[in-house]
This record gives structure tokens, C-alpha cells and sequence, in this order.
């Protein structure tokens, strides 16, 4: 459980079975729940109270089962004294954790990670984050975005347990949250654009796999700028190269018909936004001048479409792809300088990850002085440990430019029907950060705390959003079921698996 606002969370209900629990802010707790597996299964429930200091509403975490069932140990959220959902989650393993963000204020409104709010995230937050610098603090991204499948084009040894990163299409990333993409776009032998994930994009033939066609990234891409205004998307674009199948030739780099062929896909992107940056006889002067602009340059371009910012990865390469300004594509040294910081650490156990990436963050002050970070985990059980582990390893002072995730809003393998089989842990978080914890740094947000003190607009457009679900839901105040059943209507005073009195039988 990650705490978001400005209220420290203490002991709600006083029972002496009840745990005495209290969360700070901006912290996370991890409540551990211990189920009793015999050999004949029986029903069996805990719980714990949190309350906002000062405020007095209750958040209620029950730890339950749900016999028969393949995950027969579940989790209950029950946010309904916030005016939000009550959700059940299958324990995805027993060392993975259930987790839920929760931020907002009285004064803000509350939101939670435990159902869908609307997708476009960045533009419900538009009047907090317009003055900060690009990309906005805290933004959500993912890694090998495009390998959420595995396909056919290009099959070398890679398979989804050791090449698939992804449980999800681009289309769905974006509506989970992601606006950053890390996209490895290669041909393969003389065929179409693949995204891939390979161990070496330099060798004729390295292990891996194609994941997404480029073509249909484009247009998930176009269709979710489609649906929704005031987002910005970032393209890291790498691996420009051609694979081979039938060849154990050195492999091509692309040659100026593909290159050309490329650019005439990225100019089908919905809402490119050419000349961001002036044009310099010297592009080093560039580096970095794009992260100095102000969210709001892209929020507000495209007559408030926003802007879709395709990144090209600038190596040493003869031939390669090279940025175009007029046109809308950029070098992703124009964003990250090197003072940047992709840090990938390279460890087996999640604890270590965890360690490993705090420890870097902690080098990184948020004084002006550093230069951007990148924070990097992946599903179970390490997506949990971002917020057992990591999340308190941030401050006002240490932050993250860019979250990246493996398996974005996937809380078990194999399952991804959006929205109720997934999980808004990600976008909350990135809500949550920009209007809490960042905002108390003044270099960082030069407007003054936006849960205390909400811009008129920001008000009006979160109250709104408080527990929305999917369209059409904005007053839901319903349950969501683990197997995707939802309850609309439930009647006022239901709260599955509480015990009677408010009290553990």
C-alpha cells in the first residue's frame, strides 16, 4: 500500500485483533498475510484499518479465499469511505505482493490504482505539470514495448519465457498508462518493419524474436491519440537494422530506400510536432535543449492534441536514420544529454534490483545538478518490489524522470483484458508522484502543492475522475470481482469478506 497524500495514515478501527499499523507519507508499507494451507481447505479472513490522520476515512485491507479456485488466496481493497471501489485481487504468488496507490486530498479528490480512471492521464493533470520541464517527472514508460507477442518474421531460440516482455498491444500500454516506448524497429531479410527483441542486433542472426508489426504499432498509436487529447508520447527508437533468416551474412544496415520507406511510416504518426528545437550547424548544441522545454509546448500543440515525439537513437553508423526536425523526429540526444542516466542493473533476485536501483537514485539529487534517470523493473515477483522496495527509496529530492516495466499493468501472467484483468498501479503512481511527492520539490514544480492547493481546473477535472473505471463509469462506486465480474449497483452497506462488527472471525 502506497500512500500519496498529504494525510499520514494511522490505526483505523480500534480492535485488538486489528493491526497497529501506521504509513507516512509519500511511503509505502508492504502488510504481510500468512493464509493456513491444510490439507482441507477452509475459508479463513484477516484484516487491517488505515485512516487519514485528521480526516478519519477508513481504507480496509482484508486478506481472505476464494475455494475452489486456482488462486485461492485473495486480497480485498475496500476504498469506499474515500468515495472510491472496492476491488478483489488474486494473490499472484507468495512472495508477489497485491498493491494499491492511492493519492489525492479533501481539497483534490481521491484516486486509486485499483480501477481505471480516463486514459489520458497526462491531460487530467495538465494545469499541475504544464510549467515542468520534458519529459514531466515521474512519467511511466515501458521496456521492449513492442513484445507483447512474439511473431513469425524473425524466430531465433526466442520464446515468450526468455524473449516476450509485454502482456499487452501498444494500443492497451497507452491506456494502462505508458508514455514513454522503448521500440527496437528492425527489417527482416527484405520484408516489413518488426519491432524485436534480440541479444545482439549487430550479429546476421542473433537469439531472439519480432514482436508487433511497426505498421500496427503506428496505428494503435493513432488510434489511442485518437480517443484521447493532451498526451505526450515518447518513441525511443533503436536497432536500426536487417536481420537475416536465410543468410549467415554480416546484417545490413538499412540502406537509404529503407530509410526513406521508415520515415514514411513515422509520418503517418498522429500529431508529430515538427520545429520543437531551432536548427544549428551544430547538433551538439541540441543535446539536451528539448528536455529544457516546458511540458506545456507539448501539451498544448496540435491545437491541444499534444505531440507524439518519435526518439532516434544516435550511434556511430555510417547509415543510419538521422533526425529530422522539420519533420518531427528528433535525436533521443535531444531529450537525454549525457548527464542521462538509463540505469539497467543487471541482477538476478528482485531484492537486489530493488537495492541496486535505489542506491543509484540516491547519487542523483534533484537540485539541477544530475541529469534524468531511468528506473527499471519487470514482472513477478519484481514489479511488486517497485513499490515495496523502491518507492521509498524516492524523495522531493531523488526521483525518476521515466518508470520503465515489464509486463505494464499485468498482475498475472497470461491475463490482460483491459480494463478489470489489469491494474492501474503505474499510472497512479505517476499521478500520485507529480502531484505529491514532486511537487514539494520548488526546482522541480515551481507551483505551489496542487492536493493543498488545486488549480481551479485540475480540481474540476480529478473530482470528476475520482473513481471513474471505463467511460461511462464516472460515478462507479461498484466492486470489482478477480474474474472480471463487475458489481455496478452493490447495495450501500456491502463489503465483501469484512468481518461481522468489523472484526477477523
Amino acid at each position: 500500500m502506497f500512500n500519496l497524500t498529504p494525510y499520514r495514515s494511522v490505526r483505523g478501527f480500534n480492535h485488538s485483533k486489528v493491526q497497529d499499523l501506521g504509513l507516512s507519507r509519500c511511503h509505502a508499507r508492504q502488510n504481510t498475510i500468512e493464509y493456513a494451507h491444510t490439507d482441507t481447505p477452509v475459508d479463513a479472513n484477516a484484516e487491517v484499518f488505515y485512516a487519514l490522520e485528521g480526516i478519519g476515512k477508513e481504507s480496509e485491507i482484508r486478506g481472505s479465499t476464494d475455494i475452489p479456485s486456482f488462486f485461492p488466496d485473495v486480497t480485498w481493497i475496500d476504498l469506499t469511505a474515500l468515495g472510491l471501489v472496492q476491488r478483489q485481487y488474486r494473490n499472484p504468488a507468495p512472495e508477489a505482493s497485491a498493491t494499491v496507490v492511492i493519492t489525492g486530498s479533501e481539497q483534490y479528490g481521491y484516486i486509486s490504482s485499483i480501477n481505471f480512471g480516463p486514459t489520458n492521464w497526462m491531460h487530467q493533470l495538465h494545469d499541475v505539470i504544464k510549467d515542468r520541464q520534458v519529459p514531466p517527472p515521474c512519467d511511466a514508460g515501458v521496456t521492449r514495448c513492442r513484445m507483447g507477442r512474439i511473431s513469425s518474421a524473425y524466430v531465433n531460440s526466442g520464446r515468450s519465457g526468455n524473449t516476450q516482455t509485454q502482456g499487452l498491444q501498444i494500443y492497451d500500454q497507452l491506456r494502462v498508462g505508458a508514455r514513454w516506448f522503448d521500440l527496437r524497429i528492425v527489417t527482416v531479410d527484405t520484408s516489413a518493419f518488426w519491432a524485436a527483441h534480440v541479444n545482439d542486433e549487430s550479429k546476421a542472426q542473433p537469439y531472439g524474436a519480432t514482436g508487433q508489426s511497426f505498421d500496427s504499432i503506428i496505428d494503435d498509436i493513432n488510434k489511442f491519440m485518437a480517443e484521447n487529447s493532451g498526451e505526450i508520447i515518447f518513441l525511443s527508437l533503436r536497432y536500426p537494422r536487417r536481420l537475416r533468416t536465410l543468410s549467415y551474412d554480416t546484417p545490413s544496415l538499412w540502406d537509404p530506400d529503407t530509410i526513406k520507406t521508415f520515415y514514411g511510416k513515422l509520418a503517418k504518426l498522429r500529431n508529430l510536432c515538427p520545429d520543437l528545437l531551432k536548427v544549428t550547424d551544430n547538433p551538439v548544441l541540441l543535446d539536451g535543449v528539448l528536455g529544457k522545454l516546458n511540458a506545456s509546448d507539448l501539451l498544448d500543440r496540435n491545437n491541444g492534441a499534444g505531440c507524439v515525439v518519435p526518439l532516434i537513437y544516435q550511434h556511430e553508423d555510417v547509415n543510419k536514420p538521422a533526425f529530422d526536425i522539420s519533420a518531427g523526429v528528433y535525436s533521443l540526444n535531444h531529450i537525454l544529454p549525457a548527464s542521462s542516466y538509463d540505469h539497467w542493473s543487471h541482477k538476478d533476485i528482485p531484492g537486489t534490483v530493488a537495492v541496486d536501483q535505489a542506491e543509484f537514485l540516491q547519487t542523483l539529487p534533484r537540485d539541477g545538478t544530475a541529469g534524468d534517470m531511468f528506473f527499471h523493473h519487470a514482472i513477478l515477483p519484481m514489479n511488486p518490489a517497485l513499490y515495496s522496495n523502491g518507492i521509498n527509496a524516492m524523495s522531493p529530492g531523488h526521483f525518476p524522470n521515466v518508470i520503465l516495466q515489464d509486463y505494464l499493468g499485468c498482475l498475472h501472467p497470461g491475463e490482460g483484458e483491459f480494463p478489470d484483468d489489469l491494474g492501474a498501479e503505474i499510472r497512479v503512481l505517476c499521478i500520485g508522484l507529480n502531484l505529491y511527492m514532486v511537487s514539494q520539490n520548488c526546482i522541480a514544480a515551481p507551483s505551489a502543492n496542487p492536493l493543498l492547493n488545486p488549480p481551479p481546473k485540475a480540481k474540476e477535472k480529478t473530482m470528476a475522475t475520482a473513481s471513474p473505471g471505463t467511460a461511462g463509469m464516472d460515478a462507479f462506486r461498484g466492486i470489482i470481482y478477480a474474474n472480471g465480474t463487475v458489481d455496478y449497483n452493490p447495495p450501500p452497506n456491502l463489503h465483501v469478506g469484512r468481518g461481522g462488527d468489523k472484526c477477523s472471525n
